[in-house]
């Protein structure tokens, strides 16, 4: 059984206008995910966009290569 590893972050792809902190958190969960379960929270918009990105879904956990993901709403 991996061991969990839960990342908060306010950006994360497809997010990409906070520049170098949403590559190199991007770069961090593809390291780790090998050998851990990563769990990540963050926002569902970009940085100073007033809407959604084109995500799945908002406010739920979702699986996406191999990890979980939920993007939650401003509420």
């Amino acid at each position: 059984m991996k061991k969990k590893i839960l990342i908060s972050t306010e950006f994360f792809p497809p997010a990409f206008r906070a520049g170098g902190p949403v590559k190199s958190v991007s770069n961090l969960v593809n390291t780790l995910r090998k050998k851990y379960e990563i769990y990540i929270i963050t926002s569902a918009k970009d940085l100073n966009q007033s809407t959604y990105m084109d995500i799945e879904k908002i406010d739920v956990w979702v699986k996406k290569d191999n990890l979980n993901i939920i993007y939650v709403s401003s509420k």
